[in-house]
């Protein structure tokens, strides 16, 4: 878009959804995104971004959402701008959430082309691996997103979950570590980051410290 309004509202929408997969971080997102599609119907980004979000809505159990309705968002990003590496992730991820794997597969890669340093197709490509067994390819996808984005803790811990079902408890160990560092972080910035204190007991249970487990668990609930 050439309206910096338009960006601004889109760049919150990101701020939020990278913040947490929760449904009111989501919903935020997709707020934000909606907000600067107000402005520019045609921004191919924003519309991206709401299936981005309704994706992980849909996962996360909100039955006002449809496949089909996301599928069809991320199309009409495709639409706007077939050059545009978010569109294409997102196109992957919808497909993803139908269950067509491979196709999301040729989607991901697609992004990885046309921006090869985009964290969200690294993320949302590790999540397409990891969920048809493929560890190994899911672990460096979801290092590769680590390297991109040096706050997110959420894909170390998938690549610790990686290495785990490789049966790799170094590796397992070294990367649930550096995602717990990760998450420390962010709540030491947001100590009722509910999200990040979940995530960081499952880590913490990984790491074998009992006591911190039961409190980040506590603080979480």
């Amino acid at each position: 878009t050439f309206n910096t309004e338009a960006y601004r509202f889109y760049l919150m929408g990101r701020g939020f959804f990278h913040r947490g997969h929760t449904k009111r971080y989501l919903r935020l997102a997709k707020q934000m995104f909606q907000r600067a599609l107000d402005i520019d119907p045609d921004y191919a980004s924003a519309h991206a971004g709401i299936a981005d979000c309704n994706s992980h809505l849909l996962d996360a159990g909100d039955t006002t959402i449809t496949v089909q309705e996301i599928l069809e968002q991320s199309e009409r990003a495709l639409e706007l701008d077939g050059s545009l590496a978010e569109a294409h992730a997102s196109k992957g991820l919808a497909l993803y959430t139908a269950g067509r794997y491979d196709e999301a597969e040729a989607s991901f890669e697609r992004a990885m082309q046309l921006k090869p340093d985009l964290f969200e197709a690294h993320l949302f490509y590790g999540r397409n691996c990891f969920n048809r067994g493929q560890y190994e390819k899911a672990a460096e996808l979801f290092g590769k997103a680590a390297e991109f984005k040096h706050d997110d803790f959420r894909t170390l811990g998938l690549q610790s979950m990686c290495f785990q079902s490789l049966g790799r408890k170094e590796e397992t160990i070294h990367s649930a570590r550096r995602a717990l560092a990760r998450a420390e972080v962010a709540v030491a910035a947001r100590p009722d980051d509910a999200d990040a204190l979940a995530f960081g007991a499952g880590l913490l249970a990984v790491l074998g410290e009992a006591e911190r487990t039961k409190d980040w668990a506590e603080r979480a609930s």
